[in-house]
């Protein structure tokens, strides 16, 4: 097991950390309106505009795709200007386009317009903006702080399903996409304006190429030697699935909960239990990481969600196997991405983080993108959920090995690019 860590070290990093991780943690409640506003209104807008349920859940695979396409260099424009300029311009842009979503009528084209106009600029109010800064700020709590940080998605889904419910049912779907839009780009302006500033949110100090992986016949540095070791595309793939699992079923659940005779409001709170139990889950995983082995927290990360899709492969009709299975999902999104964040600084680096972030998040947002579609399809298609319940439980099992190849030791878990883990962190902290 990993030693505690210092105790003066770690009140250094907090005292001048906590503007960092609070401006963070309102930039993670922002950027996780999307897909709580999108599973309250899926209902309403399949309804009203006769849509099948794959096109409602279509702005997910649109995001993706927009993920896929700018993560990387997004990443490295992160490294160059730094983590505060992209916010400063993201957060009014996002904000803007995610009003305008509601604008797009009952047009399947302009639906989907709208929300490629999102997806261009919702990066920037994401993670690839955030983690950067923690992760060069931050290092004997780093698991910790981007726990703490990333927990702003769990108040996201305590607060804006039940706000995206009223807006809707005073001012209609339009309503609650235009008003949630609306708190972001004038919230998130403010909040990156006011804390979210110092050396971490800079440039990337400059520091020398990362030494090699050892991997058969490396050649390069950097991003291009990182996508060449086995264990970025072994951490990215598992993540990857479990990111689907977890967006398809949080996208749905809502749909999924009023199928079988809930009311709105019901859902609603259904929907609305994920995020206190994302908080636990990131605060629990982020406390985890710095102490025990990643891959013991994979493994754990793939039974929960694993839990979650057997209860709602097997739902029996009693509201308490479907809280159940909220609070299974909402504790494995609060570790997907902590973990994505965290292992991938602990075995390649912090110097370049923002364009190796980018590429890992590409690979993520596959899952979490194109999932929804996916069951939205299934559904279409078959009638019930159920089979893409069980689709997913066998993904999962078969992810399994994957994950148990994880490096576990202190030594292992460094082992991705050799000295880089915290040797190129170099520069002002913050």
């Amino acid at each position: 097991m990993t030693p505690a860590p210092r105790a003066d070290g770690a009140w250094e990093e907090w005292r001048t950390g906590w503007p960092l991780v609070l401006a963070s943690f309102v930039g993670f409640i922002g950027a996780g309106a999307q897909i709580y506003v999108l599973s309250v209104t899926l209902g309403p807008l399949t309804a009203a505009h006769h849509w099948p349920r794959a096109v409602a859940a279509a702005p997910m695979t649109i995001y993706a795709v927009g993920v896929l396409a700018l993560a990387a260099p997004i990443g490295t424009l992160v490294d160059r200007v730094g983590p505060r300029r992209v916010a400063l311009a993201g957060a009014p842009l996002a904000g803007l386009a995610f009003s305008l979503v509601g604008l797009s009528g009952a047009a399947i084209w302009t639906w989907m317009l709208a929300w490629t106009g999102f997806a261009a600029v919702a990066l920037s109010i994401g993670p690839l903006v955030w983690c950067p800064a923690l992760v060069r700020h931050f290092r004997s709590t780093r698991g910790l702080a981007l726990g703490v940080a990333m927990s702003g998605s769990g108040l996201a889904g305590f607060i804006w399903p039940p706000i995206s419910l009223w807006c809707m049912q005073h001012g209609g779907t339009a309503g609650a996409f235009e008003a949630v839009g609306g708190v972001i780009g004038v919230v998130g302006g403010l909040v990156v304006g006011l804390l979210f500033r110092g050396p971490a949110t800079g440039p990337a100090p400059a520091s020398a190429p990362a030494p090699l992986p050892a991997a058969p016949h490396p050649t390069g540095s950097g991003l291009a030697a990182v996508l060449r070791t086995p264990l970025f595309w072994r951490i990215s793939l598992v993540l990857m699935l479990v990111s689907g699992v977890v967006s398809g079923v949080m996208v749905h659940v809502s749909a999924f909960a009023t199928d079988r005779g809930f009311s709105a409001v019901q859902a609603a709170r259904v929907l609305a239990i994920f995020g206190p139990a994302l908080i636990v889950g990131r605060l629990a995983v982020g406390l985890l990481l710095d102490r025990v082995p990643g891959r013991a927290v994979v493994v754990a990360l793939l039974v929960v969600a694993f839990a979650a899709c057997v209860l709602l492969a097997t739902f029996d009709g009693r509201p308490t196997t479907l809280w159940a299975a909220a609070v299974l999902i909402g504790l494995a999104n609060g570790a997907e991405t902590d973990l994505l964040g965290f292992l991938l600084a602990r075995h390649f680096g912090s110097g370049n983080f923002g364009s190796v972030y980018g590429a890992g998040l590409s690979i993520f947002s596959l899952g979490y993108g194109l999932a929804p579609a996916m069951v939205g399809a299934s559904f279409d298609y078959a009638g019930s959920y159920v089979p893409a319940c069980l689709v997913a439980c066998a993904a999962l099992a078969a992810c399994a090995p994957l994950a148990l190849g994880l490096p576990g030791s202190q030594a292992g878990r460094r082992g991705g690019v050799p000295g880089a883990a915290e040797g190129s962190a170099g520069g002002p902290r913050g």
